[in-house]
């Protein structure tokens, strides 16, 4: 393991948050040590309603599509999708669909990932 190599997981589930979710991470982004770091999101509630067609804020994806870019890794609660009919085939090439948000984010805590919530 890299002695500076650290991991980390942002969890957001309120729609009203993304803007300040979107700033933490290019905030971490440009800080010169954390280049290398693994840097995870979990989507899962309210806040996966920014995949729905009808709310869809586009301006956000194109950040999260920049960022991912940048080597975050997007991740999505099908259960959240389920119940915002929202179909998995729908969302962003970037997103990885988990089962259960909540059971991958204790998995990823497990795994040493530091969590943040905006």
């Amino acid at each position: 393991m890299k002695e500076n190599y650290r991991k980390v997981i942002f969890h957001i589930d309120e729609i009203e948050k993304w803007t300040v979710l979107l700033a933490n991470l290019g905030n971490l982004l440009v800080d010169q040590t954390t280049t290398g770091w693994s840097v995870d999101v979990l989507v899962n509630g309210a806040a996966a309603k920014v995949f729905k067609n009808n709310l869809k804020d586009d301006l956000y994806i194109e950040k999260m599509a920049v960022l991912s870019d940048q080597g975050v890794k997007f991740t999505v609660c099908n259960n959240s999708l389920r119940g915002l009919t929202i179909a998995p085939a729908d969302l962003p090439a970037f997103l990885t669909v988990v089962p259960t948000g909540v059971v991958y984010l204790v998995q990823q805590q497990a795994d040493g990932y530091a969590y943040i919530k905006p």
